[in-house]
């Protein structure tokens, strides 16, 4: 709950993960980026700019945020971003810890919070965690079991290599089964093995709420904290900094128009 509540303010800096790829092939000597998002009033974007120079960079400098040069993607005109390099998404993480726990952090958060006047009850900004793009991850795989049988049922279950609290089912147009579990990301279930993504391939988050196959074969993963499109080579992710209107995605639909 408490991670919970720190991200439900108005003003908040969003931190993703992406990695230099665009839509060309990746290579593997490219490095992870991370993208840091301010929600500001568009006339208001000179002044954040301002304080972020001298206020933010030196806190994150202190924590070995690298600041990249890496062109950023276009954002709504409310949205002031920059891009960190990083090796790898699984660095990012203790980063973020570090930070919040970095009493510096703490009271710039409540400056920029009182600054802009639109802080969370504690009058913190609020900041996002998750990643944004990244080259897919191979993935965990394990030997499905045999499950049993009981009249026209052919069960399987936590020992066949299902996690539990599925809470979607998709079949692809190859014939592959997806689960999305409560806690464990997603499975693809090929007949005879069940290969799991997570937030270490790329997966927005481990809490998978809903699963689209679009006419393009492009997977979509609704999770609790945003929004993943997987295309087989790499995760592309989209939360509130992308237009989102809410993090929390149950429901997936896609119309007449793609």
């Amino acid at each position: 709950m408490k991670r919970a509540t720190r991200r439900t303010c108005y003003l908040a800096l969003g931190i993703f993960v992406t990695s230099l790829q665009g839509l060309s092939p990746l290579a593997a000597e490219e490095p992870t980026l991370a993208r840091l998002s301010f929600w500001v009033p568009p006339e208001r974007m000179a002044e954040l700019e301002a304080m972020y120079e001298k206020q933010v960079v030196p806190v994150l400098k202190r924590h070995e945020f690298t600041e990249s040069s890496h062109p950023r993607r276009p954002t709504a005109d409310s949205v002031f971003s920059r891009l960190f390099e990083f090796r790898h998404p699984v660095e990012v993480s203790p980063k973020l810890e570090e930070l919040w726990e970095d009493p510096a952090w703490r009271e710039l958060r409540r400056n920029l919070g009182t600054a802009f006047a639109t802080g969370d009850p504690d009058g913190l900004i609020a900041f996002e965690s998750h990643l944004y793009q990244t080259p897919s991850g191979p993935g965990s795989t394990l030997e499905a079991g045999r499950g049993f049988r009981q009249d026209l049922w052919h069960t399987l279950g936590f020992k066949d290599g299902v996690h539990f609290g599925v809470h979607a089912i998709l079949q692809d147009r190859v014939g592959h089964l997806w689960l999305g579990s409560a806690w464990n990301g997603i499975s693809r279930y090929d007949g005879t093995h069940f290969t799991t993504f997570t937030e270490a391939d790329g997966l927005v988050s481990n809490r998978v709420e809903s699963i689209l196959e679009d006419g393009n074969g492009n997977l979509w993963v609704g999770t609790g904290w945003g929004l993943s499109r997987y295309d087989g080579r790499q995760m592309e992710n989209f939360s509130r900094a992308d237009g989102l209107g809410g993090n929390l995605i149950s429901c997936l639909f896609e119309d007449g128009n793609g």
